[in-house]
């Protein structure tokens, strides 16, 4: 999709390397082109980073859609306190939407799969929303339980609370950019090679543990055969960012 800029036009080196790691982040994650420059154009706080995604759009000769203030997926060129506020909103969203399915199964299941699938996506750079460590342990904590009566929802989410004390946001969006760099290369396909690839560098003790325990749970520690996630926890997962520009999660 992208072809080179004219010398004669080119941005400014900084602003050109700024708009480019973010672009290449989105563009990385599947976002489409004219979707990319709008997203800058539109929702850069950044008047630099704006100009440069303007004369992009203009010598590619890329029609820009408008975008909304408060379009409800990830933004590389957002502020942090927006990417931040969307972030929590889809850890909420995975919270609320295993526990509906546990009701209903009175299984940790639900959780286990979603972290499963979660650190699937991190080895292929997408951190967004990430949350694995705390759907790790209310999973366990369920699965482990004898409960009569009404579920402990309360007790399940102090100890999706509790776990996210282990690490910051800014430590998975770091490893996942990483992760993106990784993937242009070809080295980073599968849970495994992510666990090879973070287990003896510098990253998050708490990461990795989910990552260990990812392939543990699906069986892949001893390079044994992958089971299939559950196809709902998938469609509900990949589905959410763009069901949530729709409509609003009024139970959050």
């Amino acid at each position: 999709d992208w072809r080179p800029i004219s010398r004669s036009r080119h941005p400014a080196p900084k602003s050109w390397q700024e708009y480019a790691i973010s672009a290449q982040e989105l563009i990385w994650n599947d976002v489409p082109s004219a979707q990319v420059l709008g997203a800058a154009i539109d929702l850069c706080s950044i008047p630099e980073i704006r100009t440069t995604a303007n004369t992009v759009a203009e010598l590619l000769g890329i029609k820009v859609p408008r975008m909304q203030k408060r379009e409800n997926w990830y933004n590389a060129f957002a502020d942090d306190d927006t990417v931040m506020s969307l972030y929590q909103k889809y850890v909420d969203y995975s919270f609320e939407m295993s526990m509906e399915r546990v009701m209903t199964s009175g299984q940790g299941q639900p959780f286990i799969d979603l972290a499963n699938l979660q650190n699937e996506k991190l080895a292929k750079g997408n951190f967004f929303g990430w949350c694995a460590p705390g759907l790790q342990t209310v999973g366990k904590f369920i699965s482990n339980g004898t409960f009569q009566g009404d579920f402990p929802k309360e007790l399940a989410k102090m100890n999706f609370e509790g776990s996210k004390k282990g690490y910051k946001i800014d430590d998975v969006r770091q490893l996942g950019r990483i992760l993106l760099n990784e993937r242009r290369k070809g080295k980073i396909i599968s849970l495994q090679n992510l666990y090879d690839f973070i287990k003896n560098k510098n990253i998050n003790p708490v990461i990795k543990t989910s990552v260990k325990q990812s392939l543990i749970d699906l069986d892949q520690y001893k390079f044994e055969d992958q089971p299939p996630i559950d196809s709902e926890i998938r469609k509900h997962w990949e589905d959410f960012g763009e069901t949530y520009a729709d409509q609003e999660i009024r139970s959050l």
